[in-house]
């Protein structure tokens, strides 16, 4: 099919024209699945609370399992915020509020840099592997 966009005075095959916007968009969620779900599991465990869990309770724990959820897959993968918070069903202003808190409560609290050098450690043995 034929047709002239917008911006261009000449015709194009707009199936080719549709297959080179689909190259310029990297599905990056979809190569870093397994990643993602390694990492869920890892903080599930060292937490005890699901970070995935739908779930509008605001016990410190499980906002504590979820900020560490957000900074590792930010940390180990090139997810944008807004893609890392769809993950969660949260917007990007919380992706980025995670990020600064779990920054500074690793400076601050000893058993939180503990937590998260754990989690860090099990992550870096997965990804070598």
């Amino acid at each position: 099919m034929l047709t002239v966009p917008r911006f261009k005075r000449s015709p194009i095959d707009t199936s080719i024209y549709s297959q080179a916007m689909l190259w310029k968009k990297k599905p990056y969620r979809a190569i870093y699945d397994s990643l993602i779900e390694d990492i869920r599991e890892i903080v599930k465990n060292e937490t005890g609370y699901d970070p995935c869990a739908s779930s509008r309770k605001r016990m410190r724990e499980l906002v504590t399992s979820r900020q560490l959820f957000i900074h590792f897959v930010r940390s180990y993968t090139r997810l944008s915020q807004a893609t890392t918070g769809a993950i969660l069903g949260k917007d990007h202003a919380t992706v980025f509020h995670a990020e600064k808190c779990v920054n500074k409560f690793k400076e601050i609290e000893n058993e939180y840099a503990e937590l998260y050098d754990r989690i860090d450690g099990k992550i870096q043995l997965i990804i070598r592997n």
